[in-house]
């Protein structure tokens, strides 16, 4: 699908649904929780559709009553011969574990998108093998026990042994190393689960989880998301525009690791206020060059790549390198979108981008990736003319809401 904006003034306020990430660890965790739990708030997307079918797959009682989702959890049953994570690598990597200890041995699959991802990173203590194409069985014994993991692409397996280590007799504890891929993630999967109950504790780079644990039901309001926000409040720095980003926590309280988007357009000289769930740009006079580690944040790299465009000389971009394995190759998307209207630059683990807008290329590819179309779109609506923006499927994966609600704040989109 092609898109062509129009760019216009946006102004208004935009409420922002459920985070996808802690709407899949409250799924999971949920499902292994004895007893009737419910979560609020739960974001809307192809991905948390993907998870609930997967669940139901499993065994579990899942239903969606008043805007509320009622789980019945811990009744895992093997009836589905194949079980499918959709486009959803994060339902793969979580439950795999999971299943495996639960069933013994399964059959998984998913869209292609999804398979020609590196899907099987730090799953070497299990065994697996392709039976037919695209079809992967997938056994093993899962014992409470030490674990060394270095997760250097994805912290996402790590994140599925936490919710599954606290069952098993035994503790057992999950040592780090190397260089590790979105710590801030795994952290929040870490923080999710003691919010909950689960006992376990960090030390530098080792986990101690403590076993013979149960999950108990709980209730769930899921905050709002970061991820999406940071699309909505980059949009504002426009200078005739002003956006309100509503159904936000503090910032400052907040589990997400992209709710650092904040920290980001501070060093940017853009100030921004909190209150009462709404957040909103009050500053953005002069928006300066930034310099920023992104190993912990590495989803919002695509729209603060239009903040650094808007400066006047050079941001850095680091931690950069596991964009390459998103739903797209996110790295060689930014790098080819930035390169038609400024300067960009790779060195290794690290991305320059020259600011301001040097020239001018009427067209972007968001190459069916979700966080590049919003990017792409974002980025449209501060020059002074159309912009065709192709590849533009797919945004459902995290917002479908998007197109609409950039329309209703005043953008102009025509496909």
């Amino acid at each position: 699908m092609k898109l062509l904006v129009e760019p216009r003034p946006l102004n208004g306020r935009v409420t922002m649904p459920g985070s996808k990430s802690l709407s899949l660890r409250a799924l999971v965790a949920a499902s292994l929780a004895e007893g009737k739990s419910t979560i609020s708030n739960l974001l809307d997307s192809a991905d948390t559709k993907y998870a609930i079918k997967f669940l139901k797959d499993a065994g579990i009682n899942i239903n969606i009553i008043n805007d509320k989702v009622v789980i019945n959890g811990n009744t895992f049953n093997d009836t589905k011969p194949i079980f499918n994570a959709g486009s959803s690598a994060t339902i793969w990597r979580f439950m795999i574990p999971i299943l495996v200890y639960k069933f013994g041995r399964i059959s998984i699959t998913g869209h292609s998108d999804l398979l020609s991802r590196p899907l099987f990173e730090n799953l070497e203590f299990l065994n697996y093998q392709e039976v037919e194409k695209d079809i992967y069985e997938i056994c093993g014994i899962i014992k409470a026990g030490h674990y060394k993991i270095s997760p250097k692409l994805t912290s996402q397996v790590v994140s599925g042994l936490l919710f599954l280590l606290p069952l098993l007799k035994g503790n057992s504890k999950i040592q780090l190393t190397g260089d590790i891929a979105s710590y801030g993630y795994l952290k929040m999967t870490y923080d999710f689960l003691k919010s909950i109950g689960i006992k376990m504790s960090i030390k530098n780079n080792l986990i101690f989880i403590t076993g013979n644990q149960k999950y108990k039901a709980f209730d769930y309001y899921v905050e709002g998301d970061y991820s999406l926000a940071a699309n909505y409040l980059i949009m504002g720095l426009r200078k005739d525009s002003n956006i309100i980003v509503e159904g936000l926590i503090d910032p400052q309280k907040s589990l997400q690791p992209d709710a650092k988007i904040v920290d980001i357009l501070e060093l940017a000289n853009v100030k921004t206020t909190y209150n009462d769930g709404a957040l909103q740009i009050i500053n953005k006079e002069i928006i300066k060059p930034f310099e920023y580690d992104f190993t912990n944040n590495i989803d919002i790299i695509p729209i603060c790549s239009v903040i650094a465009l808007l400066t006047d000389g050079i941001s850095r971009f680091k931690g950069i390198l596991n964009l390459r394995f998103k739903e797209s190759n996110r790295l060689e998307a930014v790098f080819m979108n930035v390169r038609r209207v400024g300067e960009v630059k790779i060195f290794g683990n690290e991305l320059t981008i020259s600011g301001p807008i040097k020239h001018y290329d009427y067209q972007f590819d968001a190459y069916n990736d979700h966080r590049i179309i919003m990017a792409s779109i974002s980025l449209a609506n501060f020059f002074d003319r159309p912009i065709l923006i192709k590849n533009c499927n797919y945004i459902e994966k995290s917002h479908p809401q998007f197109f609409q609600n950039f329309i209703d704040l005043g953008g102009k989109l025509n496909d």
